[in-house]
């Protein structure tokens, strides 16, 4: 046995060295991700919303509330056939809920509902990136595990297209149904004074 190493030292060598760095670098991969603390603040998106000239709602924030205005159009103008979906991510539950708003009530050109009226009731920040250092973005990411995920299982499929990001760690967003055509809104930094 003694022999064999002596006489192979080089082969044992070039097989070993490179599985014990896929090793080390897989686990201070997974050492940094899992390290990263989870969210302080709700998240609140919308989905299925194509901003356009044939979109009749127009989605955004108006002095610290999300607004919502409604563009009557010619009979010529078709509108967009999906209403879009609000949802709120839960920091707590790391997943996503459908604010359960009525589009078609509105008063003088915008959307009246008592779910908007208690999500304005809180602290809204549009800033990119929320007070603990997380950011809502596409969920292009790779799988994280490179050539060696691809043969050793390492990699990570993400079932969500949109994610909350903060350095290695994604958290991709869950709903009732998968978010296409996303738009970030706002985080929840507390409750209004």
């Amino acid at each position: 046995m003694n022999r064999l190493m002596q006489e192979n030292y080089a082969l044992i060598l070039g097989i070993t060295l490179p599985l014990a760095l896929m090793i080390i670098f897989f686990i201070a991969g997974r050492t940094a991700e899992v390290t990263t603390a989870d969210p302080l603040h709700d998240l609140v998106y919308v989905a299925d919303y194509y901003e356009g000239a044939n979109q009749p709602y127009n989605i955004g924030i108006d002095n610290g509330k999300i607004e919502i205005r409604f563009r009557p159009q010619g009979e010529k103008e078709p509108y967009y056939n999906n209403t879009p979906r609000i949802y709120v991510f839960d920091h707590t539950a790391l997943t996503a809920r459908p604010v359960d708003i009525d589009f078609k009530n509105i008063v003088d050109g915008k959307v009246v509902d008592p779910d908007l009226d208690a999500l304005n009731r809180k602290t809204l920040s549009t800033a990119a990136e929320s007070p603990d250092g997380y950011r809502f973005e596409y969920n292009s990411r790779s799988s994280g595990g490179g050539i060696a995920g691809e043969f050793f299982g390492f990699g990570r499929s993400y079932n969500g297209n949109y994610a909350l990001a903060k350095g290695p760690r994604t958290i991709p967003l869950k709903g009732d149904q998968p978010a296409y055509q996303a738009k970030f809104l706002a985080w929840v930094t507390g409750d209004a004074p």
